[in-house]
């Protein structure tokens, strides 16, 4: 298409497990002014051949192979610089996800409304849980929010209210994508989360308070780790505090914040010191501090976990209670 509204990008790598429910879930979109790129990573199955199929005969869909397989985050980059140049709006589905038929109509709407709102994202099925409350339960009629971006990211820094959920989840102002020659920055664990923060400083955050996405859990896949050895993120906001926490936070939380989730942290490793996985368990942890500066606290995590043990000493009849609660 010469000149659609929105551009959707799915990026892929051997995906054809679930290819299929992706593809068919941006071609049943209620919003049709969009052209969709179908990026294949140098699949080794059957992606490519499933994406020209599932693609034949829609004139809105381009499916490009690359020759050369490339890490997942860059394969991304690679995919946004392939974006339409008069495009208003990019919407990445990442290849195990799917949307809701009004996903692009509600977020176009909302993002039309003000030329401000840099990003727009909206409640999500997490598998089998809703994701993104942090604005309001959903129902059945769509409300949408339209706030300073320094507040959306304020409240996961405060509060660890997360709004911004997965790339599959948020519609980005396509020039914002043009302007920046690697969207996503590469080498972390949250991308994702830190492209948001970077845009967000002196712009606007719309929110549609309806589930229109879904995200798969449990599948192999780059954020594998994170679920293993992180559920709490605690190690994604400790990283989100140093890195932008001076530019969002007052002189006086960010300090306090640090000391707090660095004092969670030490908390929850003392906990799982008893892992079966436990080398790969701090292994992941000492990356994660090493990415910001600092050293993996043995003495602290020690300290912390003595405490427990003295705490369930003291507290025996708490303690049964929280090892019952956690049999079952």
């Amino acid at each position: 298409m010469a000149s659609p509204v929105v551009t959707v990008v799915t990026p892929v790598r051997n995906g054809e497990a679930f290819l299929e429910a992706c593809l068919g879930s941006v071609l049943a979109q209620s919003y049709q002014d969009f052209e969709y790129l179908v990026i294949d990573n140098a699949s080794t199955d059957r992606t490519l051949e499933m994406a020209r199929d599932l693609a034949a005969g829609d004139p809105r869909v381009r499916v490009i192979a690359e020759a050369e397989g490339v890490p997942q985050v860059a394969n991304f980059n690679r995919a946004l610089r392939r974006v339409a140049p008069a495009s208003r709006y990019v919407k990445i589905v990442q290849a195990d996800d799917w949307l809701y038929p009004e996903c692009l109509a509600e977020m176009v709407e909302l993002a039309d409304s003000d030329p401000r709102i840099a990003i727009v994202g909206g409640l999500r099925f997490a598998g089998s849980a809703i994701k993104c409350l942090g604005l309001g339960e959903p129902g059945w009629r769509s409300q949408a929010a339209n706030i300073e971006g320094r507040e959306a990211c304020r409240a996961y820094l405060l509060n660890g209210v997360d709004l911004f959920g997965s790339p599959t989840s948020l519609l980005y102002r396509a020039d914002l994508v043009r302007g920046r020659p690697q969207f996503y920055p590469e080498g972390g664990l949250h991308e994702d989360s830190e492209v948001c923060y970077e845009l967000l400083q002196d712009r606007r955050f719309g929110f549609v308070q309806r589930v229109l996405t879904f995200s798969r859990v449990g599948n192999e896949s780059v954020s594998s780790p994170l679920r293993r050895f992180d559920p709490g993120y605690r190690g994604a906001r400790l990283t989100m505090l140093h890195k932008f926490g001076r530019t969002y936070l007052t002189p006086t939380e960010f300090p306090r914040e640090v000391r707090r989730v660095e004092a969670d942290l030490y908390r929850y490793l003392a906990a799982g010191i008893g892992r079966a996985d436990r080398a790969a368990f701090l292994d992941h942890y000492r990356t994660v501090l090493e990415g910001l500066g600092l050293k993996l606290d043995l003495r602290r995590i020690l300290g912390a976990r003595l405490r427990q043990l003295g705490w369930a000493a003291g507290n025996p009849l708490a303690t049964l209670r929280g090892l019952l609660a956690r049999s079952r």
